[in-house]
């Protein structure tokens, strides 16, 4: 075992070693946050926990091309992943076929009833499974739950204040005179 000492000049000829000086080092406390991570008001909305590529889908759809193949990729995730949040233990809400029938009403041209529902039933024997990994997934429901908890406190601040622009009444609104 190696061993240093270091000489301190002031008025002190004393020597320390290096665990010497390291345990008068105070230790770096463990902040926790002060916000709970797992503050729950209700099911985590399925659409969270799909991809961005998958979500940009529901939002706007595919082209003519391209509608099915996107359209097959994104029912066998929407399954796979309904299918996986479950096995989690983790209640979500929004159906997986109402995002895809989403999906084909923002198609162009939009993809009919019947040809949907030959993608959807495609998807359903191709052995779904959820695109995003179990520890991703995790990581989206805490997201969601993180989002609600300071939406929550925001809603709790703002119903506290007085909406006044002066700040110089009780009563809620602008504090001004107009002349006319």
């Amino acid at each position: 075992m190696l061993f240093c000492y270091f000489k301190i000049i002031l008025n002190s000829q004393n020597r320390y070693s290096y665990d010497q000086l390291r345990a008068i080092i105070p230790k770096q406390k463990i902040v926790t946050p002060s916000i709970p991570l797992y503050i729950s008001s209700g099911d985590v909305p399925l659409l969270c926990c799909l991809t961005k590529v998958d979500r940009s889908l529901i939002d706007g759809g595919a082209g003519l091309g391209e509608r099915n193949s996107k359209g097959a990729a994104l029912a066998r995730n929407l399954i796979g992943t309904a299918n996986r949040l479950s096995h989690l233990g983790h209640r979500f809400s929004g159906e997986p076929r109402g995002l895809f029938d989403e999906y084909c009403a923002r198609c162009y041209p939009t993809l009919d009833a019947r040809e949907a529902s030959s993608i959807w039933r495609s998807a359903q024997k191709d052995n779904p499974t959820a695109t995003l990994t179990d520890e991703a997934l995790e990581n989206c429901i805490k997201s969601w739950q993180r989002q609600q908890s300071i939406n929550s406190q925001k809603v709790q601040t703002n119903d506290s204040k007085r909406a006044t622009v002066t700040g110089d009444s009780g009563k809620s609104g602008d504090s001004y005179k107009r002349n006319y």
